[in-house]
């Protein structure tokens, strides 16, 4: 049954999606074997007195805790599978959808609430940091003339929208992505991961449900709901993210605004790892306790539950009202999986 305090409601919900979407034990494995982490025989919590201690182990370092960016439903992503479908561009239409794909993920979100882009590209920064900052490490200058050189190679245009930056993801084809089915009622209380975690936090006003972003119509009684999720790891072949990390450099000129200051704040102090992805959402309402909220969600033009777009005008939506159940099965973005920066730059000594 859903509480009185949606917002309870709402982070729990969240953060059994965090369990699923970055505690999943194939995609953890996955990510170890790719980041050479030794993490792989952590066995899965039980319940969730077991939670943060597993997380502490999964992140022995703060500041290497992975934070999911989670889209408001409320406005949503306007996004369609036929954007993961560029490959190595050659047409017109593929070339115009690596920019749309390559734009969203490159853009650096906010580090705290829902995703909202700061306007801040990360394209941008990573050019600044490598052209405009002084170091005596001969290796780093080194390291920085080749990233330079190296930007022209990655760089295309569109002819509709100009020039980006190429952001590529894993498997490369709308074809190729592995789903996994995502469960979800309130009496699910196994998974609890504290909400520093992820960004989806809202205030005492925030609703469940909201019909044509009204929120009088409540759901009563029990209910659960079924999605398919998928992960989809972002590349940038001409991002290294280890500057970020040395302390050998700083900028040439004094003053300037910190990459990160390591506490959430500064032009990127968190930046897009991955793409989450849903389909195929089933909600299931208790029929009799529910059938006015049935009948105004069937009639609106829009409709959120949760972190989930039900309806709008990119998703259609199908109600069985023999049996009180609501399908979605279009795509939508679910949120960004993303990692934190260390406080940057940082140097040691005086550069």
């Amino acid at each position: 049954m859903i509480e009185e305090n949606d917002n309870d409601v709402m982070s729990n919900l969240l953060g059994s999606l965090y369990s699923t979407v970055v505690l999943n034990e194939n995609w953890l494995n996955q990510e170890n074997k790719n980041n050479n982490y030794d993490n792989t025989h952590i066995p899965a919590p039980r319940g969730g007195n077991d939670m943060l201690d597993f997380l502490k182990k999964v992140f022995p370092d703060p500041n290497s805790i992975t934070y999911l960016s989670f889209v408001d439903p409320r406005m949503p992503i306007s996004f369609s599978e036929e954007m993961l479908n560029f490959g190595d561009p050659s047409s017109v239409a593929q070339i115009n959808n690596h920019f749309m794909f390559s734009k969203l993920v490159n853009m650096v979100p906010s580090s705290r609430g829902f995703y909202t882009p700061t306007g801040m590209k990360m394209p941008d920064i990573f050019i600044s940091s490598i052209s405009e900052s002084k170091t005596v490490n001969v290796d780093l200058i080194e390291k920085f003339s080749k990233l330079n050189a190296n930007l022209k190679f990655f760089e295309r245009s569109s002819p509709i929208y100009g020039q980006f930056f190429t952001a590529y993801y894993i498997p490369g084809h709308p074809d190729k992505l592995s789903w996994t089915k995502f469960q979800y009622s309130p009496s699910d209380t196994s998974e609890k991961v504290p909400d520093r975690y992820f960004g989806g936090s809202v205030d005492s006003n925030f609703s469940m449900l909201y019909i044509d972003g009204d929120t009088s119509d409540k759901v009563t009684g029990d209910y659960s709901l079924t999605t398919e999720i998928t992960k989809i790891p972002i590349q940038r072949p001409w991002f290294d993210v280890s500057i970020y990390h040395s302390r050998d450099w700083d900028w040439k000129i004094e003053g300037r605004e910190l990459i990160s200051d390591g506490e959430g704040n500064g032009v990127m102090p968190i930046y897009i790892t991955s793409m989450i992805l849903s389909r195929n959402l089933t909600i299931q309402l208790n029929l009799s306790q529910n059938m006015n909220t049935l009948n105004h969600i069937n009639r609106c033009n829009s409709c959120t539950f949760g972190p989930f777009s039900v309806k709008s005008n990119e998703l259609s939506m199908n109600i069985d009202f023999s049996n009180g159940q609501i399908r979605s099965p279009g795509l939508q973005v679910l949120g960004f999986e993303c990692n934190k920066l260390p406080k940057s730059p940082n140097p040691d000594k005086k550069i």
